[in-house]
């Protein structure tokens, strides 16, 4: 589900057991490489496309509930720079973007291979969206416990 660039984003986390809690937090840089995109859309021909980087931080708290529950508070930060259109041989660039958002998370251990994660995002920016709901159940192939 990205954005159709290449990028490239280092990071760094951090984190500070204190059971049953685990605070986090983690800050990075994601940089998108500029691409000739060269197609037409309705009478708009789309030339070089270079999407803004992007300056990342968050930070919150997982808590353990038992050894199979958890669920986790936090906030996270997306500064996204400006980017960078050429359309009809004129370049054009974007406004830049604040997005920060509330994290609200739970997740369960079905089994020694499968979790149950549900997400909620609430934003509390202008350029955020107002909330995102995220369900996922990874599933591992490789045998973690005996």
């Amino acid at each position: 589900t990205g954005s159709g660039f290449y990028s490239f984003e280092p990071s760094i986390t951090a984190l500070f057991p204190s059971a049953p809690a685990v605070f986090f937090a983690n800050a990075g840089y994601l940089i998108n490489f500029e691409d000739d995109v060269n197609e037409t859309f309705g009478d708009q021909m789309v030339g070089t496309v270079d999407p803004g980087d992007a300056v990342r931080f968050s930070f919150g708290m997982a808590y353990s509930i038992n050894e199979r529950a958890a669920f986790t508070l936090g906030f996270k930060n997306d500064w996204i720079l400006k980017t960078k259109t050429e359309i009809n041989n004129a370049t054009f660039s974007s406004d830049r973007l604040t997005i920060a958002s509330m994290l609200l998370g739970y997740s369960y251990q079905l089994t020694n291979k499968t979790n149950i994660n549900l997400n909620l995002e609430f934003g509390v920016t202008d350029d955020a969206p107002d909330f995102l709901l995220t369900f996922r159940i990874p599933i591992t192939s490789a045998k973690l416990w005996n």
